[in-house]
């Protein structure tokens, strides 16, 4: 398989700083447009999800729903949500995730976590995604892994 050397480049994106803080529903309307631009297209049919150090029902909803609106536009992409510098979710936010997940899974081919090495939140994610209808998912240590084995999965591999 070709590794694509641009992955790194458009994964390095100047992101919008966050503060590791939980962001609300009184979140400012410009803390909230730049918590949005964390989900984008990072191409034309995977969608990158970029989560904030510190989740919470809120801002999981948020970040969701923008996934949830590109997945529409698309037809079954691969999903990519980079959680390699995020603290480890509380129960509220586990179930809130689930949810979330048994909504968007019908829409999404795939999808792959980024973790880093963080062996607790591999644990997590598996023990989440249990509790989902999602049929494929994996977890990987940065995000060139992750756009490859997506690519890999949209191309029937």
């Amino acid at each position: 398989m070709q590794k694509d050397n641009n992955v790194k480049d458009k994964l390095s994106v100047q992101k919008p700083q966050i503060e590791a803080r939980t962001y609300q529903e009184d979140s400012t309307p410009e803390e909230i447009a730049m918590l949005k631009e964390r989900v984008y297209m990072y191409d034309e049919n995977i969608i990158f999800y970029d989560e904030i150090p510190v989740v919470c029902p809120f801002n999981i909803n948020l970040f969701f729903q923008k996934a949830e609106d590109l997945a529409d536009e698309l037809d079954q992409p691969g999903l990519i949500i980079d959680v390699s510098g995020v603290t480890h979710p509380n129960a509220e936010t586990r179930k809130v995730i689930n949810k979330r997940f048994k909504m968007i899974c019908d829409k999404v081919s795939h999808v792959a976590f980024v973790t880093g090495k963080n062996v607790l939140m591999n644990t997590t994610i598996r023990f989440v995604m249990f509790g989902t209808d999602l049929k494929s998912f994996s977890v990987h240590k940065n995000s060139v892994e992750a756009v490859a084995k997506i690519k890999e999965k949209l191309n029937g591999k």
